[in-house]
């Protein structure tokens, strides 16, 4: 494969929201899409005294108003890879993309700190992470995708299952 197809293999992979990918290639993305948000998250911290102080550590270097913008920016994008790189693999499973919202109910259970104790919120958003979680993880990366074509576009394995 040429440099020019492997950038828009990467292209589609990370920015497009439509076809189907199977597991192999939802991990190769979703793991390069956590080791970005690793990276800039360091970054944010180690280049941030204040955020650096919070978690006890010495600021290595400051990023300033400037780079604090271009690394959020770039999380962003990373995030909205992330998305594209789930919803294809949901795609595979026959699901629509918008199941990706299900895998973000322990996120909205944060809501409930208002409601509820803190003890308990805090039991039930950490119950709900575990049990979204492992869901998402056995769904998207174990699961073996729709046999065939379904109303998503072709097998990614073609015939090679």
């Amino acid at each position: 494969m040429s440099f020019s197809g492997v950038a828009m293999s990467i292209r589609s992979l990370f920015f497009r929201f439509d076809g189907r990918i199977c597991r192999k290639d939802f991990w190769i993305g979703h793991i390069a899409v956590d080791v970005v948000m690793a990276a800039l998250g360091a970054a944010l911290v180690f280049g941030n005294a204040g955020i650096a102080a919070s978690v006890g550590v010495a600021p290595s270097f400051e990023l300033g108003v400037a780079g604090n913008v271009i690394v959020s920016v770039l999380m962003l994008v990373a995030v909205v890879a992330g998305f594209a790189v789930a919803i294809k693999r949901l795609h595979d499973r026959n699901r629509s993309g918008w199941f990706i919202l299900v895998f973000s109910i322990p996120g909205f259970a944060q809501g409930l700190n208002p409601v509820l104790p803190p003890a308990a919120a805090n039991a039930i958003h950490t119950v709900l992470s575990v049990v979204f979680g492992v869901w998402y993880y056995v769904e998207l990366g174990f699961l073996r995708g729709t046999v065939g074509d379904n109303r998503f576009g072709p097998d990614p394995l073609g015939d090679a299952r």
